[in-house]
């Protein structure tokens, strides 16, 4: 029975152990990806979230070249089954678009200066354009270039975000609690720029207008290569169509009313309507949309004496409305590259990684900085637990040396006190793994010191380090009271122990005129 029992407890430490080593390769993994280092994953993914919508696609980038590999676009009521539906990884780094109301994007000009006042300017070239405390916000900038002011002085172009940093982390929270691996948050307009770049839409060295038309505003951004150079909201957008197509109208066949699924109907499967009188409800939309695109545009050029921008791409829901491209060439003499598809602001989201004007907060970031602390931990409970288990191993044998002495000596009836002494010895070897209490990390060096002073007939029990005085703790038995004092020598005159004291020792009297002490003794260690 006593064979067996030593069999389990020896599988149980090693289960343990298993689970520990699993542990540190888990948290190892995740945090040299997070901190750069070791294998990432070669896919990315992007998330950009919509008012009614999320659009989520995993790229896979060689080179130059990228491939979507999956694609998920489904009703923002069900993103939590969004790591399922993709069957999403831990080390999976997530790209975000927030749709954020609050936020602020400008160009701006500011004198030249360094660096690092470059974000006190910002605030004071921003504050009266935001509706929020300008000093408790976040600002994000990408220089653009330097020019020459009058009388030579040199000014810096950016383009600049403000936005408050608590619009964003609950957000960012709710997407971590459904196991999203969040690492970058970023606005749309400079998603679709990237991705824009990427597809090589855009000609080289010339500026265009990315155009995105969703349901309730449009984006109008100006951007060269993947640089956004100017963006502008406008209030209105796909819904302003379906809302303009909503309402009487009078035909041959008598009066007609088209309700709010009916339009949005007709503006999937029609599109502009060819029927006069339903134009007429839908033309005043699109002139205004039109007089928008082409005040903003020149309303660039005059105010940073750019070029004209005579070419633009749409994107979002509101740019597949059949028609509008070629309406919008025709009426407002802009020529229309292209029409992006319906996931290009996930793409580009998904090619940003790195995007220097991260959102993500700094609570989040710093959870590398606590990985590192759980995988240090996490290390040294694996090392401690090594050690442990070796000294369990060594016990074992020796426990198994110990019982074939007894048999022996039970052979011989020779010495009664030493079989017990022995049986002694047995029980402290068999429970010394469980007693042994480790708080600090020296607790391994501490244990290997104190194995090189004990003497031969010296078992001990229990060892016990903490962090408060006294730190070490070391109760066992001993057969010689010479021994003992030369066991507390050995402490005295090593250099990790000090203030060796005994705290007490009593004698066991065993049958056969065996005895052996009992002790223990309390120490500190030496502080480096």
């Amino acid at each position: 029975m006593t064979g067996e029992r030593v069999y389990y407890v020896s599988q149980a430490l090693i289960k343990d152990m298993r689970a520990i080593l699993e542990q540190v390769k888990k948290e190892s993994k995740s945090l040299l990806s997070g901190m750069g280092m070791g294998q990432k994953s070669a896919n990315f993914i992007g998330l950009d979230i919509g008012s009614r919508y999320f659009r989520a696609v995993r790229v896979k980038k060689t080179g130059d070249e990228f491939l979507i590999q999956d694609r998920l676009i489904e009703a923002i009521e069900d993103i939590s089954q969004l790591p399922s539906k993709m069957h999403l990884m831990d080390e999976e780094e997530l790209s975000v678009n927030l749709n954020l109301e609050g936020i602020v994007i400008k160009r701006v000009s500011i004198p030249a200066m360094p660096h690092e006042e470059i974000e006190s300017a910002l605030k004071w070239e921003l504050k009266e354009q935001v509706s929020f405390d300008i000093d408790k916000a976040k600002v994000k900038f990408n220089i653009l270039g330097e020019r020459e002011a009058e009388a030579g002085a040199k000014r810096i172009e950016l383009i600049a975000f403000a936005y408050q940093e608590s619009d964003v982390g609950p957000k960012v929270k709710e997407l971590k609690q459904i196991g999203l691996n969040v690492q970058n948050v970023m606005p749309l307009d400079f998603a679709l720029a990237r991705y824009a770049n990427n597809a090589k839409i855009v000609p080289q060295d010339e500026k265009i207008a990315i155009v995105d038309i969703g349901s309730a505003k449009t984006l109008i951004s100006i951007i060269e290569k993947d640089k956004v150079c100017f963006t502008r909201e406008i209030l209105m957008g796909g819904d302003s169509f379906t809302d303009a197509m909503t309402g009487v109208i009078i035909t041959d066949k008598g009066r007609i009313e088209l309700s709010k699924p009916d339009a949005e109907k007709m503006k999937i499967e029609q599109g502009i309507p060819s029927d006069i009188r339903i134009l007429g409800l839908i033309r005043p939309v699109l002139e205004k949309l039109i007089s928008q695109i082409k005040g903003s545009l020149e309303y660039y050029e005059q105010r940073f004496h750019d070029q004209g921008i005579k070419k633009i791409i749409l994107a979002g829901n509101g740019s597949r409305l059949k028609g509008l491209k070629e309406y919008i060439t025709k009426q407002a003499g802009i020529e229309v590259l292209a029409i992006l598809p319906e996931e290009a602001g996930a793409i580009g989201l998904s090619l940003s990684r790195g995007f220097g004007m991260n959102m993500l907060p700094e609570e989040y970031r710093a959870e590398d900085k606590k990985a590192l602390k759980r995988f240090s931990v996490t290390v040294i409970t694996f090392a401690m637990g090594v050690i442990v288990l070796f000294s369990y191993i060594l016990l074992c044998m020796q426990a198994i040396n110990l019982k074939k002495g007894v048999q022996i000596q039970k052979q011989y009836w020779n010495n009664l006190g030493e079989i017990n002494l022995l049986k002694d010895k047995i029980t402290a070897y068999s429970s010394v793994v469980t007693a042994v209490s480790m708080d600090g990390v020296r607790a391994g060096m501490i244990m290997k010191e104190i194995s090189r002073m004990i003497f031969s007939d010296m078992v001990l029990d229990r060892i016990t380090v903490d962090t408060r005085e006294p730190n070490v703790k070391i109760g066992g038995v001993v057969s010689k009271q010479d021994s003992l004092t030369s066991f507390m020598s050995k402490l005295e005159s090593n250099a990790m122990f000090h203030n060796i004291k005994l705290s007490f020792s009593e004698k066991n009297e065993a049958p056969g005129g065996q005895n052996s002490v009992k002790f223990e003794i309390i120490c500190n260690l030496r502080k480096k």
